[in-house]
């Protein structure tokens, strides 16, 4: 298990891979580095398991770009084929119609509909390999006082998803042990319903254990104080969407729209900082920074900072637009290698395993 600090720079260069671009090519390569760490570190934790199912659920969500995307965009000029065309709404002339099935499906249309779910597949498969070793408990020790709240409701949100896919395939067994054949969608109704009580049963208990614990008692901070704090955060949200209105419609003199935008920032960490100073926490266990944290994070922060260089120049090829005419997406080495190296985590778990064997 890698130290959380380290873990988390690793998911940050994943996401905003994942984010920033939309030439294939990478996305290709980052879905295979996400699969290969999540296959070979997975191996070590039981989460993995839990993360399967949904793993193939978005695995099917990512065809619906590819199959919906050219229903609704007749944009492209390699026309495949024609479907049968369905007009609602349309206008008398037949010219303008609110939604409009069918038509001419292109090449171009599949293509961006693929780009689209390949990009939610390597969002998706980051985001689980981060879970399966990632500890809530440092995780939310790594995180400011500020944001003590936010993390341990996080935490929770993160546990969820392992704790309803083990109780799902509980009740699946159980429904199996009595008889039950699931045939088709009327079956699941069987599943689901205790499903959604278990639920609903684990949401009441953390309520009241919550409760219980003194979870988010503010005692020592007066309604003026409260309310101050609501004004501030109310005001700096103003000042950032004053700083996008500036930035967004003023091509010139942005400087003005980039000193709101700073002081908007530096109010709410004031606010952040301020309200944290109020919590109170206590440290039984200090995580371990080992040798192989700090080659990890070398190697994110270097891929990091060659993918954010090269993401500013045409020489990248960042962004691939199939539109209007399918072309070869381009390709920058260097920019593959960067996302080459994000398997750095298998290949440091692997040599780690090998030195202790040969210890």
């Amino acid at each position: 298990m890698y130290h959380t600090q380290a873990w988390l720079v690793w998911l940050v260069t994943g996401l905003v891979m994942g984010l920033t671009t939309t030439n294939p090519f990478y996305l290709t390569l980052l879905a295979a580095v996400a699969a290969v760490n999540f296959d070979l570190l997975g191996r070590r934790s039981s989460l993995a398991v839990h993360w399967q199912p949904l793993i193939r659920f978005t695995l099917f969500l990512s065809l619906m770009p590819l199959l919906f995307n050219p229903l609704f965009v007749h944009e492209g000029e390699t026309v495949l084929f024609h479907l049968p065309t369905w007009r609602w709404f349309a206008d008398p002339e037949g010219r303008v119609a609110l939604l409009t099935l069918g038509g001419p499906v292109t090449l171009e249309a599949l293509t961006y509909g693929a780009i689209r779910g390949m990009s939610l597949i390597c969002i998706i498969l980051t985001f689980a390999t981060f879970n399966i070793l990632a500890n809530p408990s440092y995780l939310l020790r790594s995180l400011p006082k500020s944001m003590y709240q936010m993390g341990v409701v996080t935490s929770i949100a993160v546990s969820f998803v392992p704790q309803m896919t083990l109780a799902l395939r509980d009740i699946r067994e159980a429904q199996m042990v009595r008889g039950h054949r699931f045939r088709g969608v009327r079956d699941l109704l069987v599943l689901f319903m205790p499903l959604l009580t278990i639920g609903l049963e684990r949401a009441m208990q953390l309520a009241e254990s919550m409760e219980a614990r003194g979870f988010s008692r503010q005692d020592d901070m007066s309604a003026a104080q409260q309310n101050t704090y609501k004004g501030l955060v109310a005001l700096a949200l103003f000042l950032v969407l004053v700083a996008v209105a500036w930035l967004g419609l003023t091509d010139k003199a942005r400087l003005p729209g980039w000193a709101v935008m700073a002081l908007a920032a530096a109010l709410i960490g004031w606010v952040f900082h301020s309200m944290g100073k109020r919590v109170q926490r206590s440290r039984y266990l200090t995580e371990l920074w080992r040798p192989r944290d700090t080659r990890l994070l070398a190697l994110c922060l270097t891929s990091l900072v060659i993918f954010i260089l090269f993401s500013r120049s045409p020489a990248g090829f960042m962004g691939y637009y199939p539109y209007p005419r399918l072309h070869w997406p381009g390709f920058n080495p260097l920019v593959g290698a960067a996302i080459m190296a994000l398997i750095g985590p298998a290949v440091l778990s692997r040599e780690q395993r090998d030195k202790n064997d040969r210890i």
